[in-house]
């Protein structure tokens, strides 16, 4: 996979950016939503996890291109979320299961977001994860800070 690594300095996040080369999301059974650049916000490709999908291409010079994309794969705890920004694919992986095990239950907070799609199985379902971090402002005491947003699939 041909990616850059950037530092989002702001948010001190690392992004993966794709550099109008091809990048693959590995197939399986995954679970989420893609959104093509020729439709509407309304209509989205969903994928429930019924059936095994091969491996999705993300490539910024074709056209239609994935706006914006979201997808979780439940077996290898990964969470894929897509942004196409600029002519530029912005991917960030999540690895859910290591996450789970980094954070005390206490600090995650999750989500159910009502879909703007129709043909969603459910709500959108999300973890954010908080942690503790050195704040200036704060005397540069520690204070819980949201770090990760994560989608993890649909939820009824």
């Amino acid at each position: 996979m041909d990616i850059l690594v950037v530092n989002c300095l702001k948010e001190g996040r690392k992004y993966m950016m794709g550099l109008n080369k091809i990048i693959n999301i590995p197939g399986g059974k995954l679970v989420g939503f893609l959104w093509r650049s020729d439709n509407n916000p309304h209509t989205v490709e969903v994928y429930d996890g019924s059936k095994d999908i091969s491996e999705i291409n993300l490539n910024a010079s074709e056209n239609p291109f994935v706006v914006e994309g979201q997808l979780y794969d439940d077996g290898k705890k990964k969470s894929y979320s897509i942004k196409y920004v600029d002519g530029l694919y912005w991917l960030r992986v999540y690895d859910v299961k290591k996450l789970d095990a980094e954070v005390n239950e206490e600090d995650i907070q999750e989500y159910k977001y009502i879909a703007s799609f129709d043909d969603a199985p459910g709500r959108l379902y999300f973890k954010e994860y908080w942690r503790e971090k050195e704040d200036p402002q704060c005397l540069v005491f520690k204070s819980l800070c949201p770090t990760e947003f994560v989608f993890v699939g649909f939820k009824k």
